[in-house]
């Protein structure tokens, strides 16, 4: 089994299939730092299937929850970017980073203003 499980498992919102993998995987920093050729790792995957349960299993496994893309987003970003408040609550509680700007040099903050999202806002300012 390799990273590429857990991505398809995490885009496809497969919840019981991506626990079952990390709970067979002997080394799950492994499995959850594997890179798809555009730097996407597999809680970015989940975050853009807009899965808060995967998220969350990927987080509790030990994601690393400020990893960014080639293009410096972090899933944080990319859950603002698609307007997800439920994933970019998630992350935010769970202490996702907030100041880390991707290589356009917009912060989640700023994404969230520039597609005036109050509720998004709301939610980057109460951390």
């Amino acid at each position: 089994m390799d990273g590429r499980s857990l991505h398809k498992s995490a885009i496809n919102g497969q919840v019981e299939t991506v626990k079952e993998i990390l709970r067979h995987h002997p080394d799950h920093k492994e499995l959850l730092e594997a890179q798809s050729i555009t730097g996407v790792r597999p809680l970015h995957s989940a975050t853009k299937s807009r899965n808060p349960a995967i998220v969350a299993a990927l987080l509790d496994a030990g994601a690393d929850i400020d990893a960014q893309e080639e293009n410096g987003i972090t899933a944080l970003r990319q859950a603002v970017q698609k307007s997800y408040l439920d994933v970019a609550g998630l992350l935010v509680s769970r202490g996702a980073q907030t100041d880390i700007r991707a290589t356009d040099g917009i912060l989640p903050l700023d994404a969230a203003r520039l597609q005036q999202n109050r509720e998004l806002v709301e939610c980057l300012r109460e951390f």
